[in-house]
């Protein structure tokens, strides 16, 4: 299950301003969380179309951490 842009649109007033020199889109990590929770695998087995791991880790950590 992945995000499609009908979603990402109702949700993204509650997401934090993207940084300018981003390499992976809101859209993109957020499917990449959702993946990641719904088929239960560890950080280190996501797809490779969502990008680096690191990367979709890091956006969690801090949009978690400034509480989204």
């Amino acid at each position: 299950m992945e995000l499609i842009e009908e979603q990402y649109w109702q949700i993204l007033e509650l997401l934090p301003k993207q940084r300018e020199s981003v390499k992976i889109e809101n859209l993109t990590a957020l499917s990449a969380l959702v993946y990641i929770c719904r088929s239960g695998c560890s950080w280190r087995a996501p797809l490779k179309k969502f990008g680096k791991r690191h990367t979709i880790y890091v956006r969690f950590s801090r949009q978690t951490k400034s509480g989204v």
